[in-house]
């Protein structure tokens, strides 16, 4: 498990402890607080599935809660489940926290897609060959009545890695630091 100084480190190592604006001002144990999580996904033909948790505290993830969420961004086709990267999560509870501290109301996360099979990547249209769905390492979100291109300047703040636009959604990803606008299948935008 990494911990609390590693986790820091890291981002002291890199130049500068990636905090908000926002968050400078009002919350300066951002990153040092428990970590906490409201992710839901919601699959036609299937209940809404939903959690609240804290996956990280005390100076470590927290690995009951790690696993129920990498269950939650199992592939949607195939039911597999893979390990998520711990960066994603951290840059999601980043973004979470920060729309928190702006709309003053903890706002869950829409999760339209996490993981992905290879097979499965391939076979959507428009999808990068070179995706890091099927790595672990992205996700597909929205965040209720936050415009796309808001959630996506949040997660470009924190330089993470990859922010795409879409129309109804924010692709954000840990692998390398890019931005692109994203193009919908043409039977979408038709």
């Amino acid at each position: 498990m990494i911990t609390r100084r590693q986790f820091l480190s890291a981002f002291v190592a890199g130049g500068a402890l990636l905090v908000p604006p926002v968050a400078r001002a009002i919350d300066p144990g951002f990153w040092t607080r428990e970590r906490q999580l409201w992710i839901r996904r919601d699959r036609p033909g299937r209940a809404r599935e939903e959690f609240r948790v804290i996956y990280w505290a005390n100076g470590q993830y927290d690995y009951n809660n790690y696993i129920r969420l990498c269950y939650l961004f199992r592939d949607s086709l195939t039911e597999d489940v893979a390990a998520i990267n711990a960066r994603l999560l951290d840059l999601m509870y980043g973004m979470q926290r920060w729309t928190e501290l702006e709309a003053g109301v903890l706002l869950p996360i829409d999760l339209l897609s996490g993981y992905r099979t290879i097979s499965h990547n391939r076979s959507l249209e428009n999808a990068a060959s070179n995706s890091e769905h099927p790595r672990g390492n992205a996700g597909d979100i929205r965040f209720p009545s936050v415009a796309p291109s808001i959630t996506a300047r949040r997660a470009k703040y924190f330089q993470m890695g990859g922010v795409g636009v879409y129309p109804s959604f924010t692709h954000v990803d840990v692998g390398r630091v890019r931005e692109f606008v994203g193009k919908l299948p043409k039977r979408a935008s038709q």
